[in-house]
């Protein structure tokens, strides 16, 4: 075979498989933002949003009044009243209170989970919420669930309920209740 004739044909593989290469890095390059930003719930920014603010930076609290948003990654906090327990400059936890205190949470697995309590505790490093009183947690229209204590663990999205809006034995009214569980026939996933 004609020295040139074998370069040419080696030429014409070696740009295909140079296209076909970089064809593939390109796709992988434009994939890697979705798989590798994704960052925990937890790591995302606070947005609160509310009428009136009151901060005491020395105690490690922020209080905020009036039509209160809190926002963070997926889920969202609305209220009448907003606490944010900030000791040494480090979120601890959010208190919400409200009649009643709404959240909601845009899962991407999990779908649309919607709820509300008379008073709403967000942990922050733990991602768990305490619905408190009269709580009541809709989970993407398929099963819901009322009880005086909802704590909703916003990793696995799995739920713990009591009756009760407190296990504290010196608030023996407190202690009884019921919890009621809907199943929704044809939409579970």
């Amino acid at each position: 075979m004609n020295p040139r004739r074998r370069l040419e044909q080696t030429s014409v593989s070696t740009i295909w498989v140079n296209h076909w290469l970089m064809a593939i890095f390109l796709i992988a390059i434009a994939l890697t933002p979705l798989c590798v930003t994704a960052q925990p719930n937890n790591q995302e920014p606070i947005n609160i949003q509310a009428n009136q603010l009151d901060a005491y930076d020395q105690l490690g609290e922020s209080h905020y009044e009036g039509d209160v948003i809190a926002r963070q990654g997926h889920m969202t906090l609305l209220g009448d009243t907003l606490v944010v327990f900030h000791p040494n400059r480090l979120i601890d936890r959010i208190v919400t209170d409200g009649e009643p205190a709404h959240f909601k949470i845009n899962d991407p697995e999990q779908g649309l989970v919607k709820g509300h309590a008379d008073q709403i505790i967000y942990y922050i490093n733990q991602e768990v919420a305490h619905l408190i009183g009269n709580a009541f947690v809709d989970r993407a229209q398929t099963q819901s669930i009322q009880a005086g204590l909802i704590i909703v663990d916003l990793i696995t999205m799995t739920m713990q309920a009591s009756g009760a809006p407190s296990a504290d034995p010196t608030k023996p009214d407190q202690r009884e209740g019921r919890v009621e569980m809907i199943f929704i026939p044809g939409q579970q996933e």
